[in-house]
């Protein structure tokens, strides 16, 4: 079993130690995870990674973490915020490198301008944000689709055998769709049922329009690398070059191989980006 510790936010947030092994000087990594998804996930990447102490939240209602209200995305700041007090506590350190996909990028986001010290640096994978003007068709389409998502299954493998031959998740990495399947589900009568309900995947799609991301951008101070995947429909150059032009020091990535959930799709590709972006900040 990954090793992990609690924090107490609206309920309590599980935060997985996926590092155990690393010693305590060396810099702390944070990842938080998309929407629908589980800091477990990140597994995947996390083995590929050298020289870090590396942790993953489960933001309220995924995963581990207790149910709590999803329809203000500053309350996913709180979760990070909450998180890293605790990581920061056992590893007697005094800021983190803050690494997303999606929705978690944006929390950190959230965060990281509200605690402006606490981030040494900051890797952000296709942040979702609203710019003035942007058309929010697409927030009710992913809603539309929580809605009627499939959420129980026989097994975990019939689940897996499900996702990794059409749609979306298709896209991901073996290794992180069988953590995905593993973590992302808990045991139910009829089999497995997704431990994120359908009812709150909606409503964080749909709070999504009004999440204030964008507007939290200039008060980044941290270093951040802003990463789009090659293939993805949801962030391109010109969305990814837009964002970095609105914080202090930041520049643009494109992850190779990858679409949306890029880190997840390319663990290998990802976790040397990611080394070479640590080692950025300390050269």
């Amino acid at each position: 079993m990954i090793p992990y510790l609690d924090a107490k936010s609206d309920g309590n947030i599980r935060v997985h130690h996926l590092t155990p092994l690393a010693t305590k000087d060396s810099p702390v990594l944070v990842f938080c995870h998309p929407t629908g998804f589980c800091g477990l996930t990140f597994a995947s990447v996390s083995c590929h990674l050298r020289g870090l102490n590396v942790f993953a939240i489960d933001i309220r209602s995924h995963g581990y973490s207790d149910r709590s209200d999803v329809t203000n995305w500053s309350r996913f700041a709180n979760d990070i915020q909450s998180a890293s007090q605790e990581i920061i506590s056992y590893c007697k350190t005094k800021q983190i490198i803050g690494v997303g996909i999606s929705s978690g990028s944006s929390a950190h986001i959230l965060n990281a301008a509200n605690y402006q010290d606490l981030y040494l640096g900051l890797y952000l994978c296709e942040p979702i944000l609203v710019p003035p003007g942007t058309e929010l068709k697409d927030r009710q389409m992913l809603a539309d689709s929580a809605e009627y998502r499939r959420d129980t299954f026989s097994s975990r493998d019939e689940a897996f055998n499900k996702f990794s031959s059409r749609g979306p998740l298709s896209m991901l990495h073996p290794s992180a769709l069988a953590l995905y399947c593993t973590h992302g589900f808990k045991d139910c009568e009829d089999g497995v049922t997704l431990r994120c309900l359908k009812d709150d995947e909606k409503n964080i799609y749909l709070s999504g329009g009004g999440n204030k991301v964008f507007e939290a951008l200039s008060s980044i101070q941290a270093p951040t690398n802003i990463v789009y995947g090659q293939f993805s429909k949801t962030v391109d150059a010109k969305r990814a070059e837009l964002i970095a032009n609105n914080i202090s020091d930041a520049r643009v990535e494109e992850l190779a191989g990858a679409g949306h959930f890029t880190l997840l799709e390319q663990p290998y590709t990802g976790a040397n980006s990611i080394s070479i972006f640590v080692d950025s900040l300390f050269n």
